[in-house]
């Protein structure tokens, strides 16, 4: 897989991905991050409240990437036309049915990636609700090639915050780890990326912010947020899981030939 020099403008601009009504709560998580998040940059720190909109857009961004957005579009959508077939074949009424349907779905592992899903659908299948009409009303919600996986992917949870990883953000240790302008940070179409260590103890959640800054979510102490300056070391290794993780394009603000270099070398 070979790399070769674009611009952000000719690959990072994508409009009408999903329905209007999601691309309108999208704009207003960011712009409501815009100022939390430059002041992360200028090392300043933030209130409980500017905390939350940083969350709130960390999770956004890691859920609707293209790696996201193109794995819901083939995979989900098509598991879920199949189970609804499944759905509407489960006899029973009311509860009863609603219970195994529910089961039906847990067992076809449809939710377990999605566990705010596989809850919200049990508390309906606990109502009584007919949890085949229910994906069935998400999946009608647009029939038309473009936008035919909307309904799905918001029931899904694809371009809404997860609650589960908001939590987990929150309770995190936050460094907002900065460098200079000899040590630059780069960053791809994928930008929020968790990495783990081999023993799978040291989990973080890493999201460049700019050129001179990336905020990385650890576990430490709850609440701490910390302004380190970032070494030579730290950055290469944060850029090389940044490439590692891209999904087709890597962003720099320089071309210079290592970017290059770096970048095909980590795909190799």
């Amino acid at each position: 897989k070979r790399y070769h020099l674009t611009s952000v403008s000719n690959t990072a601009v994508m409009r009408n991905a999903y329905p209007q009504e999601v691309e309108a709560e999208l704009a207003r998580m960011q712009d409501a991050a815009l100022v939390p998040l430059k002041k992360l940059r200028e090392g300043c720190y933030l209130d409980p409240a500017e905390r939350e909109r940083v969350v709130r857009y960390v999770v956004t961004m890691d859920v609707r990437g293209p790696a996201e957005r193109e794995r819901t579009s083939t995979g989900l959508a098509q598991d879920g036309e199949i189970l609804l077939g499944k759905l509407y074949a489960v006899g029973g009424e009311g509860t009863e049915r609603s219970l195994a349907q529910w089961e039906l779905i847990r067992d076809t592992g449809l939710g377990t990636e999605r566990l705010d899903l596989l809850s919200e659908l049990q508390a309906k299948a606990q109502e009584g609700k007919d949890l085949a009409v229910v994906l069935d009303n998400a999946l009608s919600a647009s029939r038309d090639e473009t936008h035919r996986n909307s309904g799905f992917s918001k029931l899904t949870g694809t371009v809404r915050p997860s609650e589960w990883m908001a939590k987990a953000l929150s309770l995190m240790e936050w460094n907002a780890l900065r460098t200079d302008s000899d040590n630059c940070y780069v960053t791809s179409d994928n930008p929020v990326y968790t990495k783990h260590d081999k023993q799978h103890i040291d989990t973080q959640v890493i999201f460049p912010l700019s050129p001179y800054a990336a905020l990385r979510f650890r576990r430490g102490e709850q609440g701490l947020l910390t302004f380190p300056d970032a070494n030579i070391e730290v950055v290469a290794e944060i850029n090389r899981t940044t490439a590692d993780n891209a999904h087709r394009f890597i962003y720099s603000n320089t071309n210079a030939q290592w970017i290059e270099e770096f970048a095909n070398a980590s795909h190799e």
